[in-house]
C-alpha cells in the first residue's frame, strides 16, 4: 500500500503544490520534488538545484525493499530537508539527526516493533551500533 503511494508521489510532476505533496507523503511538509534514479552507493539522496529541493530514491532499492524500509529511508531524507542539511551545511551529527527524525516519523505510522524489524531488514545500510542509536532516539 505505502509503496504504491510512494510510487504515485514519485510519478507526480515537479509542479505539484506543496499542499498536495504534503497530503501524499505527509512528512517533508514543503515542496520537495521526488523522483527515482539509479544511485551508485546509497538508497536515496537529497539536495537542491536551481529549481529547488529534491529527494532521489534509487529505483533498484525501491523495487527490492519492503514498503516499511522504503518509508524509513524516505523519512531519513525528509529529515535532511527538515534540518536544511546541504553540501554547504554539513554538521557532524547530520546523519544522526536525520535518523532520529526518520525514527519518530516511522513510529507514528508503523510503531516501535516494526521499526526494529525494518532496521534489521536494512542491515546492509545500517550497522548494529547505528540501529541502537536510532532506537535510542525514541526513549
Amino acid at each position: 500500500m505505502y509503496k504504491l503511494i510512494l510510487l504515485l508521489v514519485l510519478s507526480v510532476p515537479a509542479s505539484i503544490s506543496a499542499l498536495q505533496l504534503y497530503d501524499l507523503n505527509g512528512q517533508c511538509g514543503n515542496h520537495v520534488r521526488i523522483f527515482t534514479a539509479p544511485l551508485d552507493s546509497t538508497p536515496a539522496s537529497t539536495g537542491t538545484d536551481n529549481i529547488g529541493e529534491f529527494i532521489a530514491v534509487d529505483s533498484d532499492f525501491l523495487r527490492e525493499q519492503t514498503d516499511a524500509a522504503v518509508w524509513f529511508v524516505f523519512f531519513h531524507e525528509c529529515g535532511h530537508r527538515f534540518y536544511k542539511h546541504t553540501k554547504q551545511f554539513r554538521p557532524p551529527n547530520r546523519e544522526a539527526k536525520a535518523d532520529c527524525y526518520a525514527a519518530k516519523r516511522f513510529v507514528d505510522i508503523y510503531g516501535y516493533l516494526k521499526l526494529e524489524e525494518t532496521l534489521l531488514d536494512l542491515r546492509n545500510e545500517h550497522d548494529h551500533a547505528r540501529n541502537m542509536r536510532i532506537l535510542s532516539c525514541l526513549r
